[in-house]
């Protein structure tokens, strides 16, 4: 889910296909929507039966949400 080195979380599924949900390699800090959103060494994630991501952005020192693909900060 969290993909440390490349700064983005990614969805892997049961068959083993992998996306990306936020976040396109850039370390930084912004919220937005897939891409456009920056993270710098998400460390954890987990996803609620809802559908909506809870992710540790640890340089960043944030908590963020992903719901769809659009990432907040908490």
């Amino acid at each position: 889910m969290a993909d440390q080195g490349n700064n983005a979380v990614r969805r892997v599924t049961m068959e083993g296909a992998v996306s990306t949900v936020a976040g396109n390699g850039e370390a930084g800090y912004a919220d937005g929507e897939g891409a456009a959103a920056r993270f710098n060494w998400p460390t954890a994630g987990v996803e609620d039966k809802e559908g909506t991501i809870l992710v540790a952005d640890c340089k960043n020192k944030r908590l963020r949400t992903i719901v769809g693909r659009q990432v907040t900060t908490l």
